[in-house]
């Protein structure tokens, strides 16, 4: 079988070199003469196939691509474009048009060429952008996008349309015009680009097919490895075996977890975690996209490969791993909302794209692992992902229900805590200094979502409360976050790649039920760091930092609670107030004010309501009480306003300059700490509960039992369940109406009597390799008995252990 162009293309060593490499880590088997030729066979057959159609990965060129002719006009003999500058940055514009033209005239599905002379102009201005590409001399960190991505996937679709040109060019150049094998060449040498560039300036650059090459770096894991780079057609355009195996492997081990202890021995250092969310661009939830694309591209090889020498053997793959992400990622959406946590287009409004986008991905993962792994699935896996496929056909985007899991889910990897059901949906996003945070990009993403990981908490009922009302945030008053309150124009929009975390490693959660704790210690890192090209961004809003807090969030159920301790501003330099948001919300339904006294009052729009803390305050709206608790010696006040706000959703994205504005009616609740504080506190609740507030307010489902640096916690009404997050700064007793806890190490924790049976179950927040944890407890005025628990070890280090007691 000859491939004339191929012996021009692939050195020997790209694919022999790996096997000798002292330094290469994963070395696959090599093949013999005859598996080698089998295997090209299979190759053939893989092309023969995708040819007959159009390459649908035709995401190559911004904005829309014109009529043939309207190309073609511009279109010189000598396959010049005449309107085209004649410099490198004309190449995809180029490939482009010519793409477009190509695909027109496809061998199976397209008309004729209604003469040789065109073909052959579009061959030569094949030939004259491709070398333009081919022969620029730099090979590092600025080809990236278009030498990548871009180039080597319009070149896919026009050997794809060429099909019969392209095997002729390959199998016998000797009967085919010298213009068509000199352009199908060009084609396959820009391909070829996308396992060469950039260069990583290691050993893989001498042998480029090997399976390091898709390890280590940002660029080439997950979707940059082998979902935006066309790596796989690659492989059989220029039907290399090796290239396969490399692919095959890839794809099998990218199935496989990666958690903040075991990066150094993950296959990726991003993709899918242990806590069953997704890491992308290094350590930040991406669950919409990169490690998502990644893990369906997979997914895609493995099926392609299916039924041939590359196939998966039975019970190769942990699919319990695959199906928990798939269910994970299910947690970052509700109703038909993808909150504004995830990723650098958070503020981009965009309608019911964004769970449109999520629910094809869970629906691609749960068809393809079907279709892989059927016959290994038990019974429950089956029903999960028949379920999921139900839940999640086309024709129920906007319907508006719950799809997939619901309850309380804490993902240790990603500091996260969701609580989601038919009635409410809870997302509380803490910062450590294990995660990255959201990143942004102000050119053409986000500009300023630099605290959506700072503690936000956003609570609703029915996503209408923030579909509008995100337009009008103030960015350092999002729900939930502890901040100085700058207006948006005084936060310079940056690019950050990594986003913004915390100083502290301490962040952690647990738990049972209907019950969930979680807490953190915040302090923003303005550490800045390089990005995958080495660049460091150095500019950024210094204001936005000095700010600690011990932040926490309990769930009872139907009921939140949220604690604030040590707040302090380190750098009163920058002057400003610091302030706690409770919620920033449209207001959908009245809003009124109760007392403790069962007395109400409905407030008007555009009202102003500061209280001091001297009692608390109760809120409704939109069917969701708030309660704003006082705490002993604070000098903090509340805050209420009503108000009519435009949105300003150009300051927020840089895809939204072309949204419209409207006024949006919002209610704002808000602890204000004042200028410089030291030490300071807060807590609140929220119910979302049908009861009428009165029956809460006079009978709340839990009482605080403490909100210090050293702890915060809470138990139930009935004193049957303690939740506490330990921060460890010192011996500590929780002393609640029926049980006692006593200990002197970080961990969050709930303890829970049941059906006579007495549960604890813990997590360790800084998620240290081998450690115990030794903690007392009694049922008041009973002898003190001690527990000794160990924690989860890689991959899941940082999950939740879970031990009954003695009573």
């Amino acid at each position: 079988m000859r491939n004339y162009l191929t012996e021009r293309i692939m050195k020997k060593e790209y694919y022999e070199g790996a096997g000798e490499c002292p330094e290469c880590m994963d070395k696959l088997p090599v093949n013999t003469e005859k598996e080698r030729e089998e295997k090209k066979k299979i190759l053939r057959q893989l092309l023969a196939k995708a040819a007959q159609g159009n390459y649908d990965e035709q995401n190559y060129r911004e904005g829309d691509l014109l009529p043939e002719e309207e190309y073609c006009r511009y279109l010189e003999e000598d396959g010049n474009f005449s309107d085209l500058p004649g410099s490198t940055e004309s190449i995809l514009e180029a490939f482009a048009r010519l793409a477009c033209i190509t695909e027109r005239h496809h061998w199976r599905k397209g008309i004729p060429w209604e003469s040789g002379e065109r073909k052959e102009t579009v061959l030569k201005a094949i030939i004259k952008y491709g070398r333009m590409e081919i022969e620029r001399e730099d090979k590092g960190v600025c080809r990236f996008h278009k030498s990548l991505f871009y180039l080597p996937k319009t070149s896919v679709s026009m050997c794809f349309a060429l099909y019969p040109d392209f095997m002729d060019a390959q199998e016998r150049p000797e009967k085919q015009a010298p213009l068509v094998t000199e352009a199908m060449e060009v084609l396959l040498r820009v391909i070829f680009q996308c396992w060469q560039l950039p260069l990583r300036n290691n050993h893989t650059d001498a042998h480029p097919i090997c399976v390091d090459r898709f390890r280590g770096h940002v660029w080439w894991i997950g979707a940059n490895g082998i979902t935006y780079r066309p790596v796989f057609y690659a492989a059989v355009l220029l039907c290399t075996p090796e290239m396969m195996d490399v692919l095959a492997e890839v794809a099998k081990r990218a199935l496989t977890p990666t958690s903040h202890g075991n990066t150094d021995e993950s296959f990726w250092k991003e993709g899918i975690c242990a806590d069953g969310l997704g890491w992308g661009h290094d350590r930040q939830n991406y669950s919409n996209g990169y490690p998502t694309q990644g893990v369906i591209s997979a997914l895609n090889i493995l099926l392609d490969l299916k039924d041939t020498p590359w196939a998966l053997r039975k019970e190769e793959i942990c699919w319990e791993w695959v199906i928990r992400f798939m269910r994970g990622i299910g947690y970052m959406e509700y109703r038909d909302w993808v909150p504004p946590m995830i990723g650098r287009t958070s503020f981009e409004c965009d309608g019911l794209y964004k769970p449109a986008v999520l629910t094809k991905y869970i629906r691609q993962i749960a068809i393809r692992v079907l279709n892989l792994a059927g016959d290994e699935l038990t019974q429950e896996q089956l029903h999960l992902l028949y379920r999921t496929l139900l839940e999640r056909s086309p024709e129920r985007v906007g319907d508006n229900r719950v799809k997939g899991d619901t309850g309380c889910r804490y993902f240790w990897n990603n500091d996260t805590l969701v609580r989601k059901t038919e009635e409410e949906y809870v997302f509380f996003n803490m910062a450590s200094s294990r995660c990255d945070g959201v990143e942004c990009a102000h050119e053409c993403a986000d500009t300023r979502n630099f605290f959506l990981t700072d503690g936000a908490c956003l609570i609703c009922k029915d996503p209408r409360e923030y579909r509008r009302a995100i337009g009008t945030w103030q960015v350092s008053c999002i729900p939930g976050v502890t901040a100085r309150e700058l207006k948006n124009e005084e936060i310079m929009p940056e690019t950050n790649w990594q986003g913004y975390h915390s100083k502290h490693s301490f962040a952690g959660g647990a738990v049972r039920g209907e019950y969930a704790a979680a807490g953190f210690i915040f302090e923003k890192d303005e550490t800045r760091k390089k990005d995958g090209s080495g660049k460091i961004y150095p500019e950024y809003c210094r204001e936005m930092m000095g700010v600690l807090a011990y932040k926490s969030c309990f769930v009872f159920g139907r009921t939140g609670v949220c604690m604030g301790a040590g707040i302090t501003d380190l750098k009163p330099e920058y002057g400003r107030n610091i302030r706690t948001t409770v919620n920033v919300a449209e207001r959908l339904t009245d809003t009124l004010i109760f007392t403790s006294a069962g007395d109400k009052e409905q407030i008007a729009q555009g009202e102003e309501r500061i209280w001091p803390q001297d009692k608390p305050v109760y809120i409704t709206q939109n069917g969701i009480l708030y309660g704003l608790l006082p705490q002993e010696g604070s000098g903090s006040r509340f805050l209420m306003r009503t108000a009519e706000r435009m949105t300003k959703w150009e300051e927020l994205n840089a895809c939204n300059r072309k949204v419209g504005n409207e006024s949006c009616p919002v209610l704002e609740l808000a602890i204000d700490h004042g200028i410089a504080p030291s030490g300071e506190r807060y807590c609140y609740f929220f119910d979302t509960g049908s009861e009428e507030p009165s029956g809460i307010i006079g009978n709340p489902p839990f009482h605080i039992l403490e909100n210090s640096e050293n702890a915060q916690a809470a138990e139930s009404a009935d004193g049957k369940v303690i939740q506490a997050v330990c921060y460890g700064k010192g011996e500590l007793l929780l002393s609640g109406s029926v049980y006692e806890i006593r200990l002197a190490e970080p961990a969050v924790l709930i303890l829970e009597e049941k059906a006579g049976e007495l549960y604890l179950t813990i997590s360790d927040p800084l998620q240290l390799p081998e450690r115990k944890c030794t903690l007392e407890y009694r049922r008041k005025e009973d002898a003190w008995k001690k527990a000794v628990i160990s924690f989860p070890e890689n991959p899941e280090r940082g999950k939740q252990a879970v031990i009954r007691l003695e009573k």
